[in-house]
This record gives C-alpha cells, structure tokens and sequence, in this order.
C-alpha cells in the first residue's frame, strides 16, 4: 500500500492508504499496525481495508470527498505530463552538474504530485 497525507487550507488533516483496487480513508492506528507489521496475503490487506472503509460514516466520508475536491494544485494532471516529458528531454541533454541536479529534483516533484493527484482521484 500506499500511504498518503493532505492538509487542507483550513488546516483539516486527511490520510489515505491506497492499495491494488481499494482505499482506506483515514485509517485507524490498528489499520496502520496490521498494514505495516504483518505478513498477511494481498486479499487480507483489502479485506482490512474494504472493511475499515465500509464502517465510517456517511458523514465522514463526505467531508473526505469535500476535502479531495477542494484540493487546489497550481497546475493540471495533463500540464504535469507536458512539463515532465520536457524535463525529461532536457535531463538527457545535460553533463552531470547543479543544473541537471536541478532538472533531476523538479522531475521527481512533477511526478510525486502527478501520483498524489492520481491517488487523490481514486479515492474520491
């Protein structure tokens, strides 16, 4: 699984762990112990999770959705992938150096935030 964390503007803390075809929305203490200290099969994880989920409230989940829609990013999924694939391009085109460093860190932040955007998305 996947394990994620956004604030809200308001300052709202929200988790989620992502797995193959199933979220967990806010995962509880005990969730988080059985995910990350058990050797437990793939269909247990979505089980515990698919369970977790199904026993929070309707209320609670409505603020999570609420949450992830209200989530502003400065740019868009498919601007992320254009700036990407011109890094990506530069990055080949540079001698090992600070601006190469450089391009290296902004790809792998283009690509945290197209996966945190992603992730969002599926657990909405």
């Amino acid at each position: 699984p996947i394990a994620w964390n956004f604030q809200t503007a308001g300052g709202n803390n929200f988790a989620f762990l992502e797995f193959p075809d199933v979220v967990a929305i806010n995962p509880s203490a005990d969730l988080l112990r059985a995910v990350w200290q058990s050797n437990i099969s793939l269909e247990e994880y979505l089980s515990l999770a698919t369970t977790h989920t199904e026993s929070l409230s309707s209320a609670d989940l409505e603020t999570f959705v609420t949450a992830v829609e209200n989530e502003h990013f400065p740019t868009t999924f498919e601007g992320d992938e254009v700036t990407l694939a011109l890094l990506i391009e530069q990055e080949g085109g540079t001698i090992a150096n600070d601006s190469s460093d450089n391009i290296s860190d902004r790809i792998s932040a283009i690509r945290y935030r197209m996966a945190h955007k992603k992730a969002l998305a599926s657990a909405k």
